[in-house]
């Protein structure tokens, strides 16, 4: 196997790679004889059909799969030994491998063409040069508006047997035949309309104008069934059955709220309440004003120095995948939502995918929910679609194919999982659907698992540290993204045969990873998660859904 490389500019180069023959021989002719022990061909007993035959009837195809693995594989290690600070993917450019012939192998060039980065030098900062560094101070105002918002957040929820004016109620609509999760806040409704539903209990069967509900408001009836409607093709009437009824009632500023937000013990008083309140706002502050001052620091270092880049292999690359798109990545914060929502209106985005920690805050600028991310209160992917800004869910699906993919199923198993941000409620309504029998939960701040008992009523809550024999374990926590991280548990209690599953998947080998390797118990990290729920939110913005190979799937691992 030989590797040239040729400069074309700065900022484009070819990589010639010559395949010897005792480069892929092998891997040909055991594929070769994989395919003889299951190969069944009429005149022939199985697992004794000619190699030869074998060979000049799939040996072409075979032969190229197994190429092309090796091709990817040897490519982009040379591209990662080599320090090539690539843009994009190598883009064949040609290669003699259609025209071979399997019964007189040889050599295969290759060529590619790779896009990278000029090579650039930082220039040192004059001592003249100054940054600031902002000191924020937090108003009376915004501390009483955040414990207001915490209140809000933790208060207290009732499961109630009858309907009443306060109550939110959960249940299915059917439209037109079709049943839909949907959530009913009287507070938005129309009242007259209301009293049809108030005084109804679990159970019921319940026919209302779901228009005259939601005053012919489209957005309001998107919202409760989480679908996209048109109001003059609604139906007049749906039926409602009522499964669950809550009542939210302010959380009271007392030692079990305290607890809820710093942890048991820790805080007995209401000014020691509003003291760490303050402190965690001051260190935000704090965090808004580093951040802002490193930007400015950036700002700096960039308009000193030129990076190039292939603009031209760039456009080449989007065109060739058949794609008018630009994707990356953008640093925000929370006051940075309303613009990127705006910028999707005014037609400046198309989509946006959302991680943590904005998952839940960027639901009130939206105007319409899916029923999944209405289900979890959970937004990843946003599109654009008839004038409304749509929020989707599409960790729900990432989970559930990484777990079918792997041909685990969740049937009647207990389940634990470590954490409860905000891809936990997409992980437990996948695991629902896939008939999961118990599902635990347990995080560091246990009020905040208890808040998503608004959501799966049936769910179970564990204190942080403890366990209860499990089949599968999943964290998703941060726990494992630096080497230092530990957990607070103990895992060598457990046998053989358990299933660990990791939602983080850079680094792949974790802390979870090491201890899920021992005693033979099977371990999962997150990479085909985030490949599934990327092939989903591809498939919302642009109607096409790509295919995932084992090629995707090892470029990412490298």
């Amino acid at each position: 196997m030989k590797f040239k490389k040729k400069k074309i500019t700065d900022t484009e180069s070819n990589i010639n790679l010559v395949l010897n023959r005792e480069d892929y021989i092998s891997q040909f002719e055991n594929k070769l004889k994989e395919l003889k022990k299951r190969a069944n061909l009429k005149g022939f007993r199985p697992g004794m059909v000619p190699v030869q035959i074998l060979k000049n009837m799939y040996g072409k195809g075979v032969l190229l799969e197994e190429i092309n693995k090796i091709v990817s594989e040897k490519i982009n290690n040379y591209i990662k030994d080599n320090k090539i600070k690539i843009i994009g993917e190598p883009k064949p450019e040609s290669n003699d491998i259609e025209n071979i012939n399997v019964n007189n192998l040889d050599s295969i060039e290759f060529n590619f063409k790779v896009g990278h980065l000029s090579d650039f030098k930082i220039k040192p900062f004059k001592k003249s040069q100054k940054f600031k560094l902002y000191n924020i101070k937090v108003e009376k105002k915004v501390l009483n508006e955040t414990i207001a918002n915490l209140r809000n957040q933790y208060a207290d929820v009732n499961n109630l047997k009858v309907v009443t004016e306060k109550s939110s109620v959960y249940g299915d609509i059917e439209v037109n035949g079709v049943n839909k999760k949907g959530l009913l806040n009287f507070e938005n409704l129309d009242k007259k309309e209301s009293k049809k539903i108030i005084g109804g209990k679990i159970d019921e069967l319940i026919v209302i104008n779901l228009k005259k509900l939601a005053k012919n408001n489209t957005e309001i009836i998107s919202q409760i069934i989480g679908d996209t409607v048109e109001i003059n093709s609604f139906p007049d009437t749906v039926k409602l059955k009522i499964e669950n009824i809550i009542e939210r009632s302010t959380a009271k500023l007392n030692t079990s709220f305290f607890d809820k937000i710093f942890g048991a013990g820790k805080i007995k008083t209401k000014k020691e309440f509003e003291n760490e309140i303050h402190k965690s706002l001051e260190f935000n502050y704090l965090k808004e004003a580093e951040f802002y001052l490193n930007r400015e620091i950036e700002k700096q270092i960039l308009s000193d120095i030129k990076i190039k880049i292939p603009e031209d292999y760039v456009r080449s690359w989007i065109k060739s995948n058949n794609l008018n798109a630009i994707y990356g990545k953008l640093e925000v914060h929370e006051s940075d939502l309303a613009e990127l929502c705006e910028n999707m209106k005014d037609g400046r985005l198309n989509g946006i995918n959302v991680t943590i920690p904005f998952k839940k805050t960027i639901i009130p600028y939206l105007n319409v929910l899916s029923g999944h991310a209405l289900r979890t209160q959970s937004v990843n992917t946003v599109s654009f679609d008839n004038g409304n800004l749509i929020g989707h869910n599409t960790d729900i699906d990432g989970f559930e194919l990484s777990i079918k993919k792997l041909n685990y199923d969740v049937t009647n198993k207990t389940i634990i999982i470590l954490g409860a941000g905000g891809v936990v409620p997409s992980i437990i309504y996948a695991l629902k659907r896939m008939n999961a029998s118990k599902i635990f939960v347990s995080n560091r701040t246990k009020g905040k698992a208890d808040e998503l008992k608004n959501l799966f009523n049936d769910l179970m809550i564990l204190d942080w540290g403890d366990l209860v024999d499990f089949d599968m374990i999943i964290n998703a926590t941060s726990i494992g993204l630096k080497k230092e991280d530990d957990f607070e548990h103990d895992f060598s209690q457990f046998g053989k045969n358990k299933f660990f599953y990791d939602v983080i998947y850079d680094p792949h080998e974790t802390k979870f990873f090491n201890i899920g390797n021992q005693k033979g118990n099977n371990f999962q990290n997150g990479l085909n998660m985030f490949l599934y729920q990327a092939q989903k939110a591809f498939n919302i913005w642009h109607n096409i859904e790509p295919d995932i190979d084992e090629e995707t799937i090892n470029l990412l691992k490298n």
